[in-house]
């Protein structure tokens, strides 16, 4: 009798994740091959006037700067910065900060690509069809884990009301560009807010009904880690 071979299903990873210290230096490289000559950068003012984005936009020739992003991006925000990457013609997208710039990033993504309004595409609303454009995520902090994540958080204050966005590799940025040299220098309650969020992150996976056991590894290895290494981060936040 033949033997049975069980086909496994090939599972997509839309995300390359580069890492390293220095590494936003192969961002120009990066983006050129995802084939964009026009990123729109999108990021914060805090993080605008820390000087990080410049350090990611030095990298970029011809980048539109979106630089309005708020803590729990909202609606308007994310429709705003859609009608400027239509509006100035941008093929692909560069998110450089915390998870509310990734968020963003992603969401603009999803507008350029579909249309409409952020609003639409609520899970369990209008279903995301399209790869959102070529995006490199930037994080300028270590917790949040939206550079390699499938969902975006939007908040709706009419509803008063946070919703998701997401939950198909179709969002999820192309590439992570992680340098750790980008969070350096945080003042130490931000170092240590967003490292207990890491931390969060780690158990919730590890405790969560579909835990599997490759993702056990994953989880319980970020908490060993934070555990080693957080209070040192905070104590010296120069200590690379």
């Amino acid at each position: 009798m033949p033997v049975e071979v069980e086909t496994i299903r090939s599972v997509e990873v839309p995300t390359r994740l580069v890492h390293g210290a220095g590494a936003v230096t192969m961002l120009a490289g990066i983006v050129h091959d995802l084939g964009v000559t026009r990123p729109l950068l999108v990021t914060d003012p805090g993080v605008a006037a820390a000087g990080l984005a410049e350090r990611a936009g030095d990298q970029l020739s011809d980048a539109v700067v979106f630089d309005q992003v708020r803590p729990n991006p909202d609606i308007a925000l994310v429709d705003e910065g859609a009608a400027l990457y239509a509006e100035a013609k941008c093929d692909g997208l560069v998110a450089v900060g915390g998870g509310s710039s990734m968020d963003t990033a992603k969401s603009i993504g999803v507008v350029a690509a579909h249309g409409g309004s952020i609003a639409d595409y609520e899970w369990g609303r209008d279903p995301i069809t399209a790869r959102i454009p070529p995006l490199v995520a930037i994080p300028t902090t270590a917790g949040t884990g939206s550079e390699v994540t499938l969902w975006a958080v939007i908040t709706d204050h009419d509803r008063k009301i946070k919703f998701n966005v997401g939950g198909t590799p179709l969002i999820g940025p192309h590439v992570a560009l992680v340098d750790p040299e980008l969070m350096l220098g945080l003042p130490p309650a931000v170092t240590a807010a967003t490292g207990m969020d890491a931390l969060s992150h780690a158990i919730e996976c590890y405790t969560c009904d579909y835990h599997q056991p490759f993702n056990d590894a994953v989880a319980l290895q970020a908490v060993e880690l934070v555990g080693r290494w957080l209070r040192i981060a905070v104590e010296d936040g120069s200590n690379v």
